[in-house]
């Protein structure tokens, strides 16, 4: 993985195991990055609109959600925040 964190989530749509959020011990990251099942390289993919940790994450065609989490390390902060991210 090109970006080192924990309490990420993940899933897979449209050929790709995408990695999206997480934490450092500092910080909680918007990062989101596809690993390519066929070609077996990693890309970037524009970041969560709402930084989190420890989301729970679920595929639907063309779309990974990222539902609930936590906005600062260690589950600090809770949210209810759900969002959509399209992956065509």
């Amino acid at each position: 993985m090109p970006t080192p964190r924990g309490g990420l989530g993940a899933g897979i749509a449209l050929g790709r195991l995408v990695a999206i959020g997480g934490e450092t011990p500092t910080k909680v990251l918007g990062t989101v990055e596809a690993y390519n099942l066929k070609t077996g390289k990693w890309s970037s993919l524009p970041p969560l609109p709402t930084p989190r940790h420890g989301m729970a994450v679920a595929a639907v065609q063309s779309s990974l959600y990222a539902i609930g989490g936590a906005l600062a390390p260690t589950h600090a902060q809770p949210t209810a925040t759900a969002e959509a991210l399209d992956l065509r």
